[in-house]
């Protein structure tokens, strides 16, 4: 659509009656403004306002639309500005659609590879383990995380005949010993809980040095010390991008056809899916008429071609996401009584509605929808 042109139109009927900017504003109950804004082409008038407009001035909407009074030369431009304008329609519609896809995809890619980075490979268990002649330890835990740490080290085996007095957890870092736990009462099965940058007992970069040099220092009441170093194993790690027991024969056909979760189950029982086209589709014959019905899944058009052996095509759009229908019939190639009626609100939106028609797509293609 022209809307500069449909603007200048608009502006040569209010000067056929010799009226102003404001007289017609007063008519239409708008603010002047919104006249000028109109005829100035900045935006095209509502629905009502056009049918206001037309009822006023005489013309049809289709000739608003058009931006020309109808005559011999350009009639049937005019009979096709509905066609022209559900092309342009679903051309604004698809690139909307693929906008807004590719910015949910990109976002959901960016959130994923953000998971990704903090999350994979990002939590460790390790099992602890260690032994002298004296004593022994086998049911050690440590869980690593990036925010925490947590070690139980569970109860020693005490082979020797002298009581344990003190024991020490530490690990060597530059040949310094740096303690973690120092306990007097032999209680090693309690859970020592790090929160790195808060409150450490360690940093989350001497991890290395804690799985390669950690050790368990026990004190015997008779002075004597018994050093072990501890072996720790790696249990598990988060570090599997794929489950090994998913499934992955996956029906492609049904895959498709339930990716719109919108989509009448009519359609999804009769029709058949073609993946070129992202587009349901079915051909049915009634006496000397055959009719192709097609279902488009990225628009949500329920599309009706009514085919008769004189040639005449009857088309019936139907608009899923706002319940209305578009019409138009051709025969040789011209248009014919063409028109957009809303079904929610019963409301004719352009052209000369004929209710036959609208009841008998409601009786025979749209009660399949319900």
């Amino acid at each position: 659509m022209d809307q500069e042109k449909i603007g200048k139109f608009i502006v040569e009927l209010r000067k056929e009656r010799k009226m102003t900017q404001q007289e017609l504003a007063d008519l239409l109950v708008v603010d002047r403004a919104t006249v000028s804004k109109w005829e100035r082409g900045i935006y095209i008038p509502s629905n009502e306002m056009l049918m206001k407009l037309g009822s006023f001035f005489g013309v049809s909407i289709n000739e608003i639309f058009y931006g020309e009074r109808k005559n011999q030369y350009n009639d049937k431009k005019i009979d096709a500005v509905p066609l022209n304008i559900m092309r342009e329609n679903k051309k604004k519609f698809r690139k909307l659609l693929i906008f807004s896809t590719t910015t949910i995809v990109l976002l959901v890619i960016s959130f994923l590879t953000y998971y990704f980075l903090n999350n994979y490979n990002s939590i460790h268990v390790y099992k602890i383990y260690g032994s002298s002649d004296d004593i022994s330890l086998n049911d050690g835990l440590m869980i690593v995380s990036k925010e925490k740490s947590y070690i139980q080290l569970g109860n020693i085996d005490n082979y020797s005949k002298n009581d344990i007095e003190k024991v020490r957890l530490f690990f060597k870092k530059n040949d310094q010993e740096n303690n973690i736990y120092i306990d007097f009462n032999n209680v090693l099965n309690h859970l020592l809980i790090n929160n790195f940058n808060y409150n450490e007992l360690f940093k989350y970069s001497d991890l290395k040095n804690i799985i390669n040099n950690l050790y368990l220092e026990i004190t015997f009441t008779t002075g004597n010390d018994s050093v072990i170093k501890l072996n720790l194993e790696k249990d598990f790690s988060n570090n599997k991008i794929f489950d090994d027991n998913s499934n992955s024969n996956i029906d492609d056909k049904k895959q498709s056809e339930n990716k719109n979760l919108d989509i009448p189950k009519y359609i999804e029982e009769n029709f058949e899916f073609n993946k070129d086209f992202d587009e349901y589709y079915l051909k049915t014959e009634r006496s000397d008429t055959i009719i192709d019905h097609k279902f488009n899944v990225e628009t949500n058009l329920y599309t009706i071609e009514e085919i008769q052996q004189n040639s005449k095509i009857s088309h019936y759009d139907y608009f899923l996401l706002d319940n209305s229908l578009m019409y138009y019939q051709l025969n040789n190639d011209n248009i014919e009584n063409n028109f957009t009626f809303e079904l929610t609100n019963k409301q004719c939106i352009y052209g000369q509605c004929d209710l036959k028609i609208v009841e008998y797509f409601q009786k025979n293609y749209l009660i399949n929808l319900k």
